[in-house]
């Protein structure tokens, strides 16, 4: 249990102070995985993204978006 509460503190840290490095992460992760939702909802761009009115899907990428946009902040932030 207590590995655990380290590890959240850990990855925590790592948004609020991000490095270089965590930045590349984050930033990778974030277009892996939204290139995976769209591929995935419109059928290998068969289709158009914003032909289903999906609010969930819609609520994904926003908080995705609005996250990546915060670590990029306190990244620039926090260089000096």
């Amino acid at each position: 249990m207590a590995k655990f509460i380290d590890f959240r503190r850990k990855a925590l840290n790592s948004a609020e102070t991000p490095t270089k490095k965590t930045l590349l992460y984050f930033t990778v992760v974030y277009l892996f995985g939204m290139t995976c939702l769209v591929l995935a909802k419109t059928d290998l761009f068969t289709q158009n993204f914003f032909e289903d009115r999906s609010p969930i899907l819609y609520l994904l990428v926003l908080i995705s978006t609005i996250h990546i946009a915060q670590v990029y902040r306190n990244y620039y932030r926090n260089r000096s």
